[in-house]
């Protein structure tokens, strides 16, 4: 979409967790206005109440998701899920964009939020 993304995973790590990267790129002097967060599934869990095998995402990815929020405010995060993963009980009620099997299915739902957020995205993305 003719932006350019930082990837934390994809930065060096210089000694550094995830943490100190988002309060470094989130921090007080960081360029970040806008971010994905990506809620997969890691963790099986089973429902009492259903009594039906469930999937969680990570735990630090739900507190990253967590500090983004914070620093950026809920209209500038997309919060991409799949739909096995059971969205976590402190953001019920968003209605969260979910995916089946992969996280471009959607670009649609990102260029959007992106223009939304006052960013312009190039169509040709899509």
């Amino acid at each position: 979409m003719n932006l350019e993304p930082i990837v934390l995973e994809n930065l060096p790590a210089d000694g550094d967790t995830i943490i100190e990267k988002l309060e470094r790129y989130l921090g007080e002097h960081g360029d970040v206005g806008f971010a994905c967060v990506l809620l997969t599934p890691m963790m099986r869990v089973m429902r009492r109440e259903a009594g039906q095998k469930m999937y969680r995402a990570r735990q630090n990815v739900i507190l990253e998701l967590g500090m983004v929020l914070a620093r950026l405010g809920r209209r500038r995060v997309l919060i991409l899920i799949k739909e096995s993963v059971e969205q976590p009980s402190d953001i019920a009620g968003l209605d969260l964009p979910a995916f089946k099997e992969r996280v471009d299915e959607l670009k649609g739902t990102l260029f959007k939020d992106l223009q939304e957020a006052g960013y312009k995205p190039d169509p040709k993305g899509l």
